[in-house]
C-alpha cells in the first residue's frame, strides 16, 4: 500500500520522496485532513488552554526587550501549531476571534510560525476565511512572512485562485503591496506568475492593474502576462 503525505497547502508526496524534517506528517491514504497533527494536542491540554484565556487581558504595545508572553501563547503542539493556528484550522470562529482580540498588536504571537513556517494568516487564506484574514491584518499580522516554500499569503491566494483572499490582502495591505507584488517564492515565482500559470485571469488582471511587473522572469524565462496566452 502506498503511503502518502500531505502538508497544509495540499501537496501530496509518496514513498521515496525526500521530506524536510518537521514540514509534513505521515498520513494514511484513506485519511482526509489538511492539518499537521491536530490529534497530538490532547483534549485535556486544549481545554486547559481555553481556560487560561478566560482571565486574560488585551496586551499593551510591546517591544522585544520587555515582551513576556502569557502562558497560553507559549503552548504549541508537536507541529508548532499554537492555539490560534488550531482555531483557524478547525474554523472555530468564536475562539479565533477571541484569540486575535487578546493578541491585538502582539506581532510576536500573531506572526508565530508552525513547523511549515506558516503564520495564522497563511492558514486563514488556505482555509478561505477572508473575514479572519482581515482581522489578523488589522491586529498586526505581517503579510510579508513566507512559509517553507517561500510563499507569502498573497502567493497562496493567487495560486489557489482565491479572489476573496487576494482582495482582503490588497485592501488591508496597501503599504505592503509593492514588495508583495515583487516577491518571488523559492521556485522563483511571483504572485503574477502563479495566477497566470494556473489560468486565473481575473486575478491576473487585478494584479497588473495594481502594478505587478508583467516582464518579471522565472527560471525558464516565461513571462507571466504571456503565460496564460500561450497555454
Amino acid at each position: 500500500m502506498t503511503t502518502r503525505y500531505m502538508d497544509y497547502s495540499g501537496n501530496m508526496m509518496v514513498d521515496g520522496d525526500i521530506r524536510m524534517p518537521g514540514k509534513d506528517k505521515l498520513l494514511q491514504a484513506t485519511e482526509d485532513r489538511n492539518d499537521s497533527g491536530l490529534d497530538s494536542l490532547k483534549d485535556e491540554e486544549y481545554n486547559m488552554m481555553l481556560k487560561d484565556m478566560q482571565t486574560l487581558s488585551i496586551p499593551e504595545k510591546q517591544s522585544i526587550q520587555d515582551y513576556e508572553p502569557e502562558a497560553w501563547k507559549m503552548q504549541a503542539n508537536e507541529d508548532g501549531d499554537t492555539l490560534l493556528h488550531l482555531a483557524i484550522i478547525h474554523e472555530e470562529k468564536e475562539l479565533t476571534t477571541e484569540a486575535i482580540k487578546r493578541s491585538y498588536r502582539d506581532s510576536f504571537y500573531l506572526n508565530r510560525q508552525n513547523n511549515l513556517h506558516q503564520t495564522p494568516l497563511h492558514l486563514a487564506i488556505i482555509t478561505e476565511q477572508s473575514e479572519i484574514a482581515a482581522m489578523l491584518l488589522e491586529a498586526g499580522c505581517d503579510p510579508e512572512v513566507r512559509d517553507y516554500r517561500g510563499n507569502t499569503p498573497l502567493h497562496i491566494a493567487c495560486e489557489k485562485g482565491s479572489l476573496c483572499g487576494v482582495g482582503v490582502i490588497v485592501q488591508n495591505c496597501k503599504s505592503h503591496l509593492a514588495p508583495l507584488l515583487q516577491f518571488t517564492n523559492y521556485d522563483g515565482h511571483t504572485c503574477l506568475h502563479l495566477a497566470s500559470s494556473n489560468g486565473f485571469l481575473a486575478i491576473v488582471e487585478n494584479l497588473i492593474n495594481l502594478g505587478a511587473d508583467v516582464d518579471a522572469q522565472v527560471s525558464f524565462t516565461l513571462f507571466p502576462a504571456r503565460a496564460t496566452c500561450s497555454v
